[in-house]
């Protein structure tokens, strides 16, 4: 397995993947970068977890057609609620 540092928002985030499969998790990684980087531009740095639930819905939306897109938007209150979720956790585990 390999390890590669990808940088989201300016937040380093090291990730194990294939051998061999590096540059192509990177380039994905640029890909949400700039759409996140985008949306923070727009929205001001509202959290690393809705900025990213939120770029990836429209990558997801950009990518599929309209019939996949309103499936995607139907299930976007469970990955709300899973963002909202892993908020509360990084915060428990920034407080002392």
């Amino acid at each position: 397995m390999a390890q590669v540092t990808l940088t989201v928002n300016g937040t380093p985030y090291q990730l194990a993947c294939e051998d061999g499969q590096e540059a192509q998790l990177e380039e994905l990684a640029r890909t949400v970068d700039a759409k996140v980087t985008e949306l923070a531009g727009s929205l001001g740095q509202i959290g690393d977890a809705k900025l990213m639930l939120m770029a990836s819905l429209l990558l997801l939306d950009e990518a599929t057609d309209d019939s996949a897109s309103a499936e995607i938007l139907a299930r976007s209150r469970d990955v709300a609620s899973a963002a909202d979720f892993i908020e509360r956790i990084a915060e428990g585990l920034e407080s002392p």
